[in-house]
């Protein structure tokens, strides 16, 4: 490839979240011999900015109106313009923006699968994040074949998992850090690591923290944090009796990194589920065992990332969560081979070289340099599996 290719990618904000942290991982490790890239934050930047400007990328960082895009970009040059987005026509800026840079090809990661009649037809390519969203969303009641995925596939988020290595606590440093929130070497916490968020909160861990608690003398509960409307409901059962400890929300690295190797299990309740929660990989990278919800009735890509008895246990009840907490509690084994599982899936399944690659897979087809027998051989995962996967939610849910 004599030429680099010319790749923006775009999305709204550089805050703290999934979506973010995967623009993140593609600025920087995508491959620099083959690939000219820049980021676009459109509205506003945040936490996310600075890391990246550190690293050497160019981010341009927007107010929400096509004449600033257009100072920060006077000569636009772009082939492949990369919107990493809900999926829903949330703003007149978006085909602005289209309009104004002139890509060659338009493509879009789609997070939550909501289609888009303005620019949903000018795609040349749409990614999804699991398999999940793909096959039960957008392809529900259409043909599923090869062909299709090579305008529609399935990328699951990169994760770093040598980057956040790096933030790895020794034993007397965990020790320390347990004991300064008031852990003692006998308790066994679990907890979550999330956002000042509802949306993506689920009150399952609420209604089943009185029954853990009672069951489980031992169980200390860590969350860093939780949506501020839930506070009083803990405040008010006296919770903060150093039962159960609440960190404020951290946009920190190494914070979160922290957090996560103070915890023993690790649970995931959530009202809307997952497309593919960053959360729940991160969780395996520090080898926990993890707790999930089921959400049959909403986003379910968790159910790709969490094996039922094999990295963890998937629940759908007050029942099986505090069931699942109580098992675990009383089975260290047990906790310690479902964590080595979760890191050893996320090494061979969603490892950032893994991941960057199929996205750099995606950039080649686009220009014309990755034939279609390439693509559909290289991709992953494959398109036997996605088309199948209808069969086999059936089965997990």
């Amino acid at each position: 490839m004599s030429q680099k290719i010319n790749i923006t990618i775009d999305t709204n904000i550089l805050d703290i979240g999934g979506a973010e942290r995967t623009v993140q991982t593609l600025a920087l490790y995508l491959d620099k011999t083959k690939f000219d890239m820049r980021v676009l934050a459109m509205e506003r930047g945040g936490p996310r900015v600075k890391l990246l400007e550190e690293q050497g990328v160019r981010v341009h960082v927007g107010d929400g109106t096509i004449g600033k895009i257009k100072q920060l970009i006077p000569q636009p040059a772009v082939d492949i313009l990369h919107f990493h987005r809900s999926g829903q026509n949330e703003s007149p800026l978006h085909k602005a923006v289209v309009d104004y840079l002139k890509p060659k090809k338009l493509m879009e990661t789609n997070i939550f699968a909501f289609p888009d009649p303005v620019l949903g037809p000018r795609f040349d390519l749409q990614i999804y994040k699991s398999q999940m969203m793909l096959a039960e969303r957008v392809w529900k009641g259409q043909e599923k074949s090869p062909e299709a995925c090579l305008r529609q596939r399935v990328i699951y988020n990169p994760v770093t998992v040598e980057y956040f290595d790096q933030f790895r606590l020794i034993s007397d440093e965990r020790a320390a850090k347990r004991a300064a929130l008031g852990i003692k070497d006998t308790d066994v916490v679990i907890g979550r690591v999330g956002r000042n968020d509802s949306v993506k909160w689920g009150d399952l861990i609420l209604s089943a923290i009185p029954t853990i608690l009672e069951k489980n003398p031992c169980v200390k509960i860590l969350f860093r944090t939780v949506p501020s409307a839930r506070l009083p409901w803990l405040k008010k059962r006296n919770f903060f009796d150093g039962r159960v400890v609440v960190l404020p929300e951290s946009s920190t690295e190494k914070e979160i990194a922290e957090t996560y190797q103070l915890l023993d299990i690790y649970v995931h309740t959530s009202r809307r589920g997952e497309a593919f929660g960053n959360s729940l990989n991160e969780a395996m990278v520090w080898a926990l065992p993890i707790i999930v919800e089921n959400t049959p009735h909403w986003d379910n890509g968790q159910l790709e990332q969490v094996d039922h008895g094999k990295t963890g246990w998937v629940v759908q009840s007050v029942g099986g969560l505090v069931g699942a907490v109580e098992h675990l509690v009383k089975h260290e084994g047990e906790r310690h081979a479902f964590g080595l599982a979760g890191r050893e899936k996320v090494i061979q399944s969603f490892d950032s070289q893994k991941g960057v690659k199929q996205y750099e897979l995606a950039y080649l087809q686009l220009m014309g340099i990755a034939d279609s027998d390439t693509v559909l051989r290289e991709m992953y995962p494959g398109a036997d599996d996605v088309i199948s996967y209808h069969q086999r939610y059936r089965e997990l849910r």
